[in-house]
């Protein structure tokens, strides 16, 4: 199973609120993209600025594997700028499906290989990665709404 970490990007509160909303729409995204026979952490944290974190991107993910005391473990970090929750909820759907491209082993750790051949030199627009989570986005997002996050 994977479990859910909010936080601020220095590790403190959102507010009760925020961080309900980011929990339950990560949970949704596992759930409809069936991720949570995975063992593991993803790792939600928001900056308090709403500026885009390196001067245009609103959401970043990455993904590692980590040894614990439980053996091999899935770390997952996505890294949001402060937005309406609305902008939110579609960033953490786009970036959820980067997740699932991790876990199933579909883009590399590095970021920068899918399905095994380096992708790096693709524009960002022209990655598979990038044209599979732009494309299904919407459908989470669209779950998320169903189900009354918003």
């Amino acid at each position: 199973m994977l479990g859910i970490v909010v936080t601020g990007l220095k590790d403190g509160s959102l507010g009760r609120k925020r961080e309900e909303l980011i929990e339950n729409t990560v949970q949704a995204c596992l759930d409809h993209l069936e991720l949570n026979r995975y063992r593991g952490i993803i790792h939600v944290k928001q900056a308090k600025t709403r500026k885009p974190m390196d001067g245009w991107a609103v959401g970043y993910c990455t993904m590692d594997k980590v040894s614990s005391n439980h053996g091999k473990l899935w770390w997952g970090v996505i890294e949001l700028s402060n937005q309406h929750p609305k902008d939110i909820v579609m960033t953490i759907c786009h970036e959820m499906i980067h997740i699932k491209q991790y876990l199933k082993k579909e883009l590399g750790l590095d970021g920068a290989s899918w399905m095994g051949e380096d992708t790096s030199d693709l524009d960002y627009s022209d990655q598979p990665s990038e044209l599979e989570a732009y494309k299904r986005q919407g459908e989470l997002f669209d779950i998320c709404v169903d189900l009354k996050l918003l």
